[in-house]
């Protein structure tokens, strides 16, 4: 029976502090309702095919998530991971795939109960690249006087990637605006290529340079100057 004492006896301080700690934890616990909340969450696609890109209407879910009041309120859409799945898919083409809450990664101690929409339709097309011309933007006005020119872009084309149905529709290559403000004589800019679609890339750097060569412009022909002849006094 000493090994009995012992064991009620031994590190007695410890032992009441460790319970005290439990029962504080369980009362805290216990006492946060359990709510729900939905998130926006942005999907992840994983193992895509080489050459294919996805095309899709759906690029985030929404998650409904269970769990202890406090931390359905501290968490965030970021602490959610949906990730779908491309490794079946064979060729381009329209997929439908099934979105299930126990694949999501959530954070403890949510569950995620239902995902909305419960799936989802991708449509995948080939990897193109063409080369277009770049198309500089300018905002402002040269300096009063003057006029532009002309420009000149280095280098004068891009080359853009995408899926083939996006690529198609891209006939030149933007630029982040040039700001002319004030400008008097030459000068190179350097500024970035932009891309409307969100689905379109560059290959290589996104940085050019732009050459505007403004003129002065000639002041306006002066109306001749008429000379009127004085009367004669009588």
């Amino acid at each position: 029976m000493s090994w009995l004492r012992r064991l009620f006896t031994e590190n007695l301080g410890l032992k009441v502090l460790a319970l005290g700690m439990a029962i504080v934890l369980w009362a805290v616990v216990g006492s946060d309702p359990i709510t729900e909340a939905i998130f926006t969450v942005p999907l992840e696609f994983v193992n895509v095919p080489a050459s294919l890109e996805v095309l899709t209407d759906h690029p985030t879910v929404q998650l409904w998530a269970r769990g202890p009041s406090n931390a359905v309120r501290s968490a965030a859409p970021g602490d959610f991971v949906v990730r779908v799945n491309l490794a079946s898919v064979a060729g381009q083409g329209e997929h439908t795939f099934s979105l299930n809450p126990s694949s999501v990664v959530s954070p403890a101690p949510l569950r995620v109960v239902e995902i909305i929409p419960s799936e989802i339709s991708l449509t995948l097309e080939r990897t193109v690249t063409k080369e277009v011309p770049i198309d500089p933007r300018f905002s402002g006005d040269p300096a009063p006087g003057y006029r532009l020119k002309d420009f000149a872009v280095t280098p004068n084309t891009a080359k853009v990637v995408g899926p083939v149905s996006r690529v198609e529709r891209i006939v030149s290559a933007g630029t982040d605006p040039v700001d002319i403000s004030h400008l008097q004589g030459d000068r190179t800019f350097v500024t970035n290529l932009y891309a409307p679609d969100p689905l379109v890339r560059f290959a290589g750097s996104r940085a050019i340079e732009v050459t505007v060569r403004t003129q002065k412009m000639a002041p306006p022909a002066s109306a001749k100057s008429h000379t009127r002849t004085p009367h004669r006094r009588k």
